[in-house]
């Protein structure tokens, strides 16, 4: 695998787009993930815009498991996680046949690990196939009602990408609770033993018994918080938690909308009045 690199420059990482890697590469580092013998794990990032992230969709290696990864930056203030199903293109001025979007690409249902970095929330590890099955269930089987009760989830929108040279493109995303996203087996069975109702998918509605039936308990592999891996960071690579945390605040501040920019900072374990004072 001489493709492989590992993330040390944070300045290289984030210039190339890979925000998502550098963070999960972070949590390995710093002792957040270790291994069920509380060993430190070694990942190794593939080369950006190389053969293995192209065309096999392989964005690391964790020892000798693939790993794709996708960072959701706004779901510290949406409260939901996109999705992509679909991406079109348009063009010489037609719109073009659909075709599978990144969560359905045979290539991304062959890595080992799917894993999600929601900052504000933490990190998700799931089977590829896993979130494919799902994905048709939580299109399928929730509604406008499911929507009122996770707060406006479920719910399709389109993202565009105009590039100004007529090979425009956009992506058709659903919209699920954060928490579907994060909830993984660890919490399923805490939340039995807590005597709390588990979070269960709902697969089809049993009319000869007239009764929602669900999924047998599925989803996240395992699932890391966000808080505990800031804290350790800023303690031990300080200098390199202010720079995304700067990375992290200057995104925030693209928005118009300040609800939103409050979010993100307090996502980065910020408030606007501490980052622009310099303390951290």
């Amino acid at each position: 695998m001489t493709e492989n690199k590992k993330i040390h420059n944070m300045k290289d990482s984030l210039e190339l787009g890979n925000l998502g890697t550098y963070i999960l590469s972070k949590y390995y580092e710093l002792g957040v993930i270790t291994s069920s013998e509380g060993n430190q794990l070694e990942f190794s990032q593939t080369k950006p815009g190389g053969v293995k992230d192209k065309k096999y969709k392989i964005d690391g290696y964790l020892l000798d498991k693939s790993v794709q990864v996708k960072i959701d930056l706004q779901a510290c203030f949406t409260g939901n996680v996109a999705l992509e199903v679909s991406e079109q293109r348009f063009l010489g001025g037609i719109i073009q046949p659909p075709r599978a979007g990144a969560l359905l690409q045979e290539k991304i249902l062959d890595v080992d690990y799917l894993v999600y970095v929601i900052p504000g929330h933490g990190v998700a590890f799931w089977k590829p196939r896993t979130m494919a099955q799902l994905l048709w269930y939580w299109q399928s089987q929730y509604n406008e009602w499911d929507s009122r009760k996770w707060q406006g989830s479920f719910y399709y929108k389109n993202a565009v990408n105009e590039n100004g040279r007529g090979n425009d493109w956009l992506s058709l995303n659903y919209h699920v609770p954060t928490k579907f996203i994060m909830y993984s087996e660890e919490d399923y069975n805490y939340d039995l033993v807590l005597g709390r109702e588990p979070l269960e998918y709902k697969c089809y509605y049993n009319y000869r018994d007239k009764k929602q039936e669900y999924l047998p308990k599925t989803g996240a592999i395992k699932s890391y918080t966000w808080f505990e891996f800031l804290s350790i960071m800023q303690t031990k690579q300080p200098a390199e938690y202010v720079n995304i945390v700067k990375f992290a605040t200057q995104y925030a501040n693209s928005f118009k909308d300040k609800n939103k920019t409050k979010a993100m900072y307090e996502a980065w374990g910020q408030t606007y009045e501490q980052y622009n004072t310099g303390i951290y």
